[in-house]
């Protein structure tokens, strides 16, 4: 079950476990939930960015099939 965070209890540990590693020092639960608060928030931007120029390459599609008029 996730916890106030949203985050389950097992990937807390686990997270906190990896980045305590990576960083080399232990790595507090609040630190862990900052992190994937803003890897999530940078994966978002990328997938914005990626449906933004996916709706651009079709509506361009669409104009040079219809001859480009409106």
């Amino acid at each position: 079950m996730a916890g106030v965070s949203g985050f389950s209890p097992e990937f807390l540990a686990s997270a906190q476990e990896h980045w305590s590693r990576r960083y080399g020092r232990p790595v507090s639960e609040a630190e862990v939930e900052n992190i994937h608060r803003n890897l999530n928030g940078f994966f978002e931007v990328l997938l914005d960015w990626r449906r933004q120029d996916e709706a651009k390459a079709a509506e361009q599609k669409g104009l040079a099939s219809s001859g480009g008029t409106r």
